[in-house]
């Protein structure tokens, strides 16, 4: 089995001139762990669905872990369900896919950052949740990825830190626990 960790992150969006996922994304790229990739997508929903199913065909990680920013958040927000959007016709598969992690053992390992963490059910309509159905779908078609996630992250603060967030983040990727059933 591959003990590849994927980790995709964002680039910049709408009137964001930084996207959080961005970069903590970079800054757990640049500590140069072996068995972790990491890959900034675009914000557009086909080509963002195009290169994370490139990135899984290729890589056929064993854990990844999506990442995007909700900038009205002040917590980590574990997204458990991805959703096809309207515009992905083209796309086959289900609607509605559950994400493939232990929720209480993701939680536990952002929690230890002590910062807030809650779950949610609704990844949102944007390419966030675009990203994360293809994830899941993938996974569902192919069987590669073991621990499939989406997590949203706040955007930089005091309280959220670069630093403090991709310590959080790698800390939940590396962790042992394989998905419930």
């Amino acid at each position: 089995m591959s003990s590849t960790i994927l980790i995709t992150a964002f680039e910049p969006f709408l009137h964001y001139p930084v996207n959080s996922s961005e970069q903590v994304a970079r800054a757990i790229g640049d500590r140069s762990i072996s068995n972790v990739h990491v890959e900034i997508l675009p914000v557009d929903h086909v080509a963002a669905a195009a290169a994370i199913t490139t990135l899984l065909t290729d890589l056929k990680p064993a854990t990844c872990l999506a990442l995007g920013m909700a900038a009205t958040e002040s917590a980590f927000r574990i997204e458990r369900f991805g959703r096809k959007c309207p515009g992905l016709a083209h796309f086959d598969g289900v609607d509605e896919l559950e994400g493939a992690w232990d929720w209480d053992d993701l939680t536990q390992h952002l929690a230890q950052s002590g910062r807030p963490v809650r779950l949610s059910d609704d990844a949102g309509r944007y390419v966030c949740d675009t990203t994360y159905w293809t994830l899941l779908d993938h996974r569902r078609r192919h069987g590669l990825v073991h621990r499939a996630a989406f997590l949203h992250l706040p955007a930089l603060s005091e309280e959220f830190p670069v630093s403090l967030m991709a310590d959080a983040v790698i800390r939940a990727a590396q962790s042992t626990n394989i998905a419930s059933p």
